[in-house]
């Protein structure tokens, strides 16, 4: 699970109200679900006063923890009021932050090009007036889309790079963060024990900054190097803490990440009905936020399980939604990922002839890419 990164607000020559400040620091440490009604609160005392800056800093976090919290119509919302006031006042600090968190939004949404336009507008906007943070953050997020489109040699130089930002501003949540996304990459290549020491260190940094959030990031994806592992057990552990993590914190759509990963932990143990469970309680989540790129994934999860059940049929028709879910949206890894599932439906079906067309298209993909996990399964 890649970190997605928010810049924070403060940093321009007007002072944010302490009230939102000391709010914006809540939501840091305990998540979006507690800070959420104060920033609500803020907002519409702004809107009654002359405080533009404040109300637009207000609305920017109200959208911002509605997108944590999966309520995505709401983040659009709050998130375009508070870009036309910042466009209305010329601060370009604050919308290049606020187009960072649309961007997020966009990417939530499978919409990958006008995540880009977002996350590189962002980007240019930071540049203009000089914050590494921003830079760093919009540079990390649009990493994020290239790993989903496959293109790991350029999100790695780029995680590089918001590495050296984020230490030159002497921001560690940042470095944390970035450590994580780093580990998700050998994680996605398949390199478990690459993986867990960069989630180690980020997870250090996440309890020194005493973060909810980022501390149960940080445990689920060391939970899923330790599945990679082989180390089923300790893996569960880990994603128990991830999950319960996230439940504080009003994290609908990382809780949902990890109670897919336990149900792969499950169904390795033999306890399928536990892990059918977890999978479809995924589904219910990602369904209701309309996420779409998570949805499909999930999706195969449980499709492989219904093949380990001997159940073709189910299988094949969530297997084939899978396949043309990723297509739609461009995601890369899920098109390969639903091949090689449909070429192992081939090969059970004793059609050798179909499996290997379907094994090929996704060795080809797989090889491309440089997914060496996924050039394994292909074989």
């Amino acid at each position: 699970l890649g970190v997605l990164l928010t810049a924070p607000l403060q940093g321009r020559a007007d002072a944010l109200d302490p009230r939102l400040e000391a709010t914006t620091r809540l939501y840091r440490e305990e998540g979006a679900a507690r800070a959420l009604p104060e920033f609500e609160k803020l907002a519409s005392e702004f809107a009654q006063g002359s405080q533009t800056h404040d109300q637009a800093a207000a609305l920017h976090y109200v959208g911002e923890c509605h997108w944590r919290l999966g309520n995505f119509p709401d983040a659009h919302r709050h998130l375009d009021r508070a870009l036309k006031l910042e466009r209305a006042s010329g601060d370009r600090l604050s919308e290049g932050k606020t187009l960072n968190v649309l961007g997020l939004l966009s990417w939530d949404e499978g919409n990958y090009d006008r995540a880009i336009a977002q996350f590189r507008t962002a980007g240019d906007l930071a540049r203009a007036v000089g914050d590494k943070k921003l830079e760093g953050s919009s540079l990390n997020n649009l990493s994020l889309v290239y790993d989903e489109q496959g293109d790991y040699d350029t999100s790695l130089k780029q995680y590089r790079r918001v590495l050296e930002l984020y230490r030159g501003a002497n921001f560690p949540r940042g470095v944390g963060d970035t450590l994580g996304n780093i580990g998700g990459v050998h994680l996605l290549l398949g390199h478990f024990r690459e993986a867990l020491g960069y989630y180690q260190q980020a997870l250090k940094i996440s309890e020194q900054l005493k973060s909810t959030a980022s501390m149960s990031q940080d445990h689920g994806n060391i939970g899923l190097c330790l599945l990679g592992l082989g180390e089923v057990d300790a893996a569960l552990v880990h994603l128990d803490q991830a999950i319960d993590l996230a439940t504080q914190a009003g994290m609908r759509q990382d809780k949902a990440y990890w109670l897919r990963a336990k149900g792969d932990g499950q169904v390795e143990k033999g306890r399928y009905d536990l892990g059918l469970q977890n999978y479809r309680a995924a589904l219910a989540i990602y369904e209701k936020v309309g996420a779409q790129a998570e949805f499909l994934e999930a999706l195969h999860d449980s499709a492989r399980l219904h093949l380990l059940l001997g159940d073709s049929a189910s299988a094949e028709s969530d297997f084939r939604r899978a396949l043309d879910m990723a297509r739609s949206i461009g995601l890369d890894r899920g098109i390969t990922q639903n091949l090689i599932a449909l070429g192992d439906l081939e090969l059970r079906r004793q059609r050798p002839e179909a499996a290997v067309a379907l094994y090929e298209h996704a060795r080809q993909r797989a090889a491309a890419a440089g997914v060496e996990h996924a050039l394994a399964l292909s074989q």
